[in-house]
């Protein structure tokens, strides 16, 4: 951790490393390598899926496809120049394993997660976070920051088709860059999420079951096929469902009837076994696709919805021994006699996509989307007697709702070497927060966006696009003002308000050197106001964001067992957002959500300047007929101290494959650098593991396959997050880590019909 005080030398070590490595690859000789492949002058597209089909003759054995690329009208196509993009098809996530969406995407380049567990679950965060967030886009439909933390958590992996990051948010026809919601930072990068389809040759008919520790039970069955029409595929329909149900880690901690001693078995000390993890849950998911094409029309649509529940695990192994620590026998113990636990029943998800292109000639084509998602569900808090074993209610269940309606036009115009987009969005956002005492929350964010790229001849392709965003205010929360008494805080409700705009402009440039390698480089600027919600220590409004943001890329295709891809990224940012304390609760306050507890408020104030920067590099190949490996490495530092101490500096991955006859297996690695979560002067180590997953496949038969499967398999406690700190009162005193549980072992059966 020693390295954070030198940020001049870090800058020379990031710039000299990165300049070192592209000199190396560019070194003359190299352009012979074997079996390099040119690539190819088209826009590059965002691959939609890698997938597992069956031919509809015959039960055939699965096979893998070549990613499906979008069509070039399509707004989700990529620059030549845009190289900060990790893709993830169906293979990858059976190969990797994860439990969630979020253990998928912690392996991507430039991206940490932070898990909380409370009411949104978690955090995505990219290339150093900060006032940024991470745009969650599934099937084409953008979610509000609130809606996809709640939702992400609980869509099921395997429904997933793939899952594609764009680290950078300068293609700016992919979504906005302001976001709806008074506290929530600008989108400076997306995720893109396909849910499962079948796709290729004929259908596809599956079921898995699978059964894994904390007596975790899931069952998922998918149909799929192909529409045809005078042999020729004329689309593709498919049906899923993914069901499951788990006890949740279920140790048991103990808690004292009648002492505060924390030594298990002391003197007079009787304890009480408590299921303390409080981490539940279950669910049952429903999916359905199809799309058609005829006449010039293109037509897609996806449905989604889910229904059901989940504990959310408490914060233990506080700094000071409140409300769990481990004894000298290893034990998971507390002081209390009553311990606060929360629960949503129900949690109600769904989701509606549906987009037309109509294609008027070779040269033009108009592309409507319509897309809707919503999130719903009760929030129950109670309180367990350890004594009487009685449960509390703190209150009969709080309603919360996020929905998002999102609708996009875009027109596309190719001639000759040239492709012009433009296009409008309007997303009309609603939330309501589970004891909310300022109301819902009602926006709606009106975008519009222009994009042109140029290939000017085989070898060099340039782009450039401008996006503007214009927040309207319908119902939300202004700005905090005293009351007359001079100390109580208050939210002033703000009605029928626009908001300043957020502009951003980008320029790109590629460069394909040879058949092995291609140069790419991108600068953006964007100006990003903060929500007048924000509350600095005098009470001005704080200016708003500039932020340019260089990008430097080299991909090398030496032969098929070394693919190169290096990133380099540099953001200086004026204005931006950093912590200035909080306000005395015992002086100046604000209510909590609960209308009683008083909580100090957050202040905050700009920096005149800041540096972001780092380094992404991926290598991959296929080693021969059976090995192939995936690595990936980031580097990241940050000229605010804060900043920088409150990400990881390094993280690495690694994947192993091996397939052979019947047998197919996966190994990976992923390794978080230490680091911090700060809240005012208080610091509490978090990060700093390494995680290993591995699973093991066997065919039965040309239908049947076997999978032994293991997640965290060195068992490796670690927390992400921290929340509150020592010496805290009100919801503080929850303070403490939230912890992973630890390793899983798993076997699943599926069987192809």
């Amino acid at each position: 951790m020693g390295k954070r005080n030198n940020k001049k030398g870090v800058t020379k070590q990031v710039c000299g490393t990165a300049l070192a490595v592209v000199l190396a690859l560019t070194a003359p000789g190299v352009a012979d390598a074997e079996d390099a492949a040119p690539e190819e002058t088209q826009t590059t597209s965002i691959p939609v899926a890698e997938v597992e089909v069956h031919d509809t003759k015959d039960k055939a054995e699965i096979t893998e496809t070549a990613p499906t690329p979008e069509p070039l009208s399509s707004r989700f196509v990529l620059p030549e120049s845009s190289t900060a993009v990790e893709t993830f098809t169906r293979k990858d996530i059976e190969d990797i394993r994860p439990r969630d969406v979020y253990d998928l995407l912690e392996t991507a380049q430039g991206i940490s997660i932070q898990r909380q567990g409370a009411r949104v679950h978690n955090f995505v965060q990219g290339r150093g976070g900060g006032n940024s967030n991470i745009g969650i886009i599934v099937d084409g439909v953008y979610m509000s920051a609130t809606e996809a933390q709640r939702i992400l958590g609980d869509l099921p992996v395997e429904l997933i088709e793939s899952v594609t990051v764009v680290r950078d948010s300068t293609v700016l026809t992919v979504g906005p860059l302001a976001a709806p919601g008074s506290f929530v930072a600008p989108n400076q990068g997306f995720i893109l999420i396909n849910t499962r389809r079948a796709k290729g040759r004929g259908t596809e008919n599956n079921a898995t079951i699978s059964y894994s520790s904390l007596n975790t039970r899931k069952l998922t069955l998918f149909s799929g096929g192909t529409i045809k029409d005078k042999g020729k595929d004329k689309g593709y329909f498919g049906f899923g469902y993914f069901g499951t149900k788990s006890d949740g880690k279920t140790d048991k901690w103990y808690a004292p009837y009648n002492t505060t001693s924390y030594d298990q078995g002391a003197a007079g000390t009787t304890y009480k076994e408590v299921d303390g993890w409080n981490n539940a849950y279950e669910a049952n998911s429903f999916l359905f696709n199809a799309g058609y094409e005829d006449n010039g029309f293109t037509t897609r649509m996806s449905a989604y919805v889910s229904r059901g529940e989940r504990e959310i695990q408490p914060f233990m192994d506080r700094l000071t021994p409140y409300p769990w620590t481990k004894n000298a026998a290893g034990k998971w113990v507390t002081s209390a006699t009553t311990l606060a636990m929360w629960k949503y029943d129900p949690i109600n998800t769904s989701l509606f996509s549906f987009s037309t292109e109509k294609k008027w000639n070779d040269k033009q084509a108009t592309l409507l989307s319509y897309g809707h998602t919503a999130t719903d569900g009760t929030q129950y808090q109670y309180t367990y007697n350890v004594t009487t074993g009685a449960m509390n209610y703190a209150f009969q269940g709080q309603r919360y709702k996020d929905s998002t309606d999102d609708i996009n036009l875009m027109h596309t115009i190719t001639n000759g070497n040239n492709t012009l987009k433009f296009g409008t969005q309007l997303i009309d956002w609603y939330q309501l927060t589970e004891g909310s005492v300022t109301g819902a929350g009602r926006e709606k964010l009106y975008g519009y966006y222009l994009y042109d790229e140029y290939r000017v001849d085989g070898k060099l392709t340039l782009d450039g696009g401008a996006r503007l965003d214009k927040r309207y205010i319908k119902e939300g929360t202004g700005k905090y003002y005293y009351t007359e008494n001079g100390t109580e805080y208050t939210a002033r409700t703000a009605s029928g308000v626009w908001a300043n705009d957020t502009t951003s402009y980008s320029l790109g440039a590629n460069y394909q050197m040879n058949p092995v390698y291609k140069l790419t480089a991108r600068v953006s600027h964007n100006k990003t106001p903060y929500a007048e919600a924000y509350v600095s220590s005098d009470g001005s409004s704080l200016p708003a964001e500039k932020r340019m943001k260089y990008e430097l890329g080299v991909n090398a295709k030496y032969n098929p067992a070394f693919h190169v891809s290096l990133t380099a990224f540099h953001y200086d940012i004026k204005n931006a957002l950093a912590s200035d304390g909080a306000s005395d609760p015992a002086e100046r306050y604000m209510y909590d959500t609960d209308g009683v507890t008083k909580v100090g408020v957050p202040l905050y104030k700009t920096l005149p300047a800041s540096r972001r920067q780092g380094v992404e590099l991926g290598i991959n190949g296929r080693l021969s007929d059976t090995w192939s490996y995936d690595f990936g490495y980031t580097y990241y530092t940050a000229s605010n101290w804060e900043e920088d101490a409150t990400n990881p500096n390094n993280k690495y991955s690694l994947r192993l494959n091996y397939k052979k006859d019947s047998i197919d297996g996966a190994i990976s690695l992923l390794r978080v650098d230490p680091y911090k979560y700060i809240s005012g002067s208080y610091q509490a180590p978090i990060g700093g593991f390494t995680v290993l997953n591995a699973s093991i496949s066997k065919k039965l038969d040309k239908y049947t396959k076997i999978t032994l499967y293991g997640q965290n398999l060195t068992d490796k406690k670690y927390a992400t997050f921290y929340k509150g700190y020592p010496g805290g009162t009100g919801k503080d005193a929850e303070a403490g880590y939230y912890y992973d549980v630890g390793r899983t072992i798993g076997l699943e059966i599926s069987r192809s019909f």
